[in-house]
């Protein structure tokens, strides 16, 4: 039986209220509110739904419903967000709510598979609505309360295509602007060919961008065949852990378990030799001065990609009894700069995942058919996730002639992104949207999104053209003022703004010749 108010602890006396003022004028507040198991069901068991807000507008007197609010939905499915470090979209003049998915962090769900059943996208939605709910305090004010849309609904990976589903149900009355951050479209869509086809048709992007770190001067210490041999042994070690049902993410997080699985296929390198492909897979090919992701603190995206080809490269010349990297770098004039980044590598990138929960990941991907890998249900999987309870029915994914949401839409796409393939962000553009929107695919980024800062020359404003319009000096990162910058434009002003005209000029400078157009639709 669902609690009733009578055996309900307030959220004060459950301390699920937990503000924090901080110094520089911020305020975070972490919030727990009880959502049903199963929505449709007025007997459901409670779970605790975690989310937090960050209020970056440094207006402590205004009226919090009257600030623009961004809802952030992570990709995974089953990605951690934590309050006390940096997130996607942390943008001044903002307030961010996050939230834990259902089955994962701080939103727990009991332990038993039974309840396997219940961690669907369609669920998540209808958490997402009841934050909503909460953060505006719809729910204390009653039924005949205003309703308070979202400034905007922003996902990235698979997060988008959960913001696009609660767009789609809850219309302009709840979301008032859209951003799709490198969306991938679900393998089980009717009649969708899904991303395993559409990557058979090109080169994969992780191989193209693994060239282009080898044609820069630091691996000049390798020969052209040798450079060859790595690119193609990369090619079939992908094809093998793709036909055994694994994926990198979980070579790395489960290695130890994989192990012999690994030998058997003649897939026996180190844990960080799998990080390394994965890690290019989100910083891409070009080379960036700035952190791959939030916060400050994260590895560069150039010394990422460098460290990345040192430790492929170094794998497998090892294992084909050739000279190793170490060897090989002996004579190099920049030997202990490349040393040091190998170093470096072989350390972190055997890291395990710690930001992704394997229930909720496994449990959505299977019952929503996200990827043709859970679609089949092979014995791989069922070695990887053994606890994984019994499928609620066959997945199904939205269907293309039902209500498309008609609100502005921004489409972000990375260039060099291989977990998403450019015909899923075309397909969001193209055919499941009617309101006005706009596409941008940067080239050679890959699945993290992360853009150029802006040089002098990049714009006659300089770095004015960063500062955030807040009470105090701050400065947003060019992809928050990017989706600053659509927020609060319209879509014609929007394509010809300062901020899409010097990111424009950056790109063209980093590439030496690209740079991006910006595609609108009107609806």
């Amino acid at each position: 039986m669902a609690a009733t108010s009578m055996n309900m602890w307030t959220a004060a006396e459950r301390s699920s209220i937990m503000p924090f003022h901080f110094d520089d004028g911020t305020f975070h507040e972490q919030r727990v509110i009880y959502q049903k198991l199963d929505p449709e069901n007025k007997d459901s068991l409670l779970f605790p739904l975690y989310y937090f807000i960050k209020d970056l507008t440094y207006q402590p007197r205004e009226k919090s419903a009257e600030k623009p609010t961004i809802l952030f939905v992570a990709g995974g499915p089953g990605q951690l967000i934590l309050p006390d470090t940096e997130n996607f979209v942390d943008m001044y003049g903002y307030r961010a709510v996050y939230f834990h998915f259902r089955g994962s962090g701080f939103s727990q769900v009991p332990a038993s598979n039974e309840y396997d059943k219940d961690l669907t996208t369609s669920n998540i939605i209808n958490d997402m609505e009841e934050i909503r709910k909460d953060v505006f305090g719809e729910k204390k004010s009653g039924k005949n309360s205003e309703t308070h849309p979202w400034t905007a609904v922003i996902g990235h990976s698979y997060g988008a295509v959960a913001a696009y589903q609660y767009a789609r149900l809850y219309k302009e009355q709840k979301v008032k602007k859209l951003v799709l951050s490198a969306p991938m479209i679900p393998a089980s869509l009717p009649g969708w060919r899904g991303s395993a086809s559409a990557e058979a048709e090109r080169e994969d992007q992780t191989i193209v961008t693994l060239k282009k770190i080898y044609s820069r001067s630091d691996f000049n210490f390798l020969e052209n065949h040798q450079k060859d041999g790595i690119v193609k042994k990369i090619v079939e070690t992908s094809r093998i852990v793709s036909s055994i049902g694994l994926s990198l993410t979980s070579i790395v997080n489960d290695y130890v378990r994989l192990e012999k699985s690994l030998r058997q296929a003649d897939l026996h390198y180190e844990r960080n030799f799998y990080g390394a492909i994965r890690r290019l897979r989100h910083v891409g090919w070009l080379p960036l001065d700035v952190p791959y992701a939030k916060p400050l603190r994260t590895p560069k995206v150039d010394d990422t990609q460098v460290e990345c080809g040192l430790v492929i490269a170094d794998a497998i010349l090892s294992k084909a009894g050739g000279p190793d990297v170490k060897t090989l770098l002996a004579s190099h004039p920049s030997k202990d700069a490349l040393m040091q980044k190998f170093t470096i590598g072989k350390e972190i990138l055997g890291h395990e995942s710690s930001l992704n929960t394997d229930r909720c990941f496994a449990a959505v991907s299977r019952n929503d058919g996200l990827t043709k890998r859970f679609m089949r249900e092979s014995q791989e999987i069922k070695k990887l996730f053994p606890a994984l309870g019994p499928a609620p029915k066959k997945p199904v994914s939205w269907n293309s002639t039902e209500a498309k949401p008609k609100m502005p839409t921004l489409i972000l796409k990375g260039g060099a992104d291989p977990v998403t393939e450019e015909v899923d962000a075309q397909h969001y553009f193209q055919h499941t949207l009617e309101g006005h929107r706009a596409l941008i695919e940067f080239p050679g980024i890959g699945h993290a999104m992360a853009l150029p800062d802006l040089g002098p020359s990049d714009h006659e404003k300089g770095s004015d053209l960063l500062k955030a319009s807040v009470p105090r000096t701050r400065f947003w990162s060019s992809r928050d003022k990017l989706i600053d910058e659509f927020l609060t434009s319209n879509i014609d002003a929007f394509k010809t703004s300062a901020i899409v005209t010097a990111l424009q000029t950056a790109f063209a400078r980093a590439t030496g010749r690209e740079s991006f157009e910006v595609d609108v639709l009107r609806g």
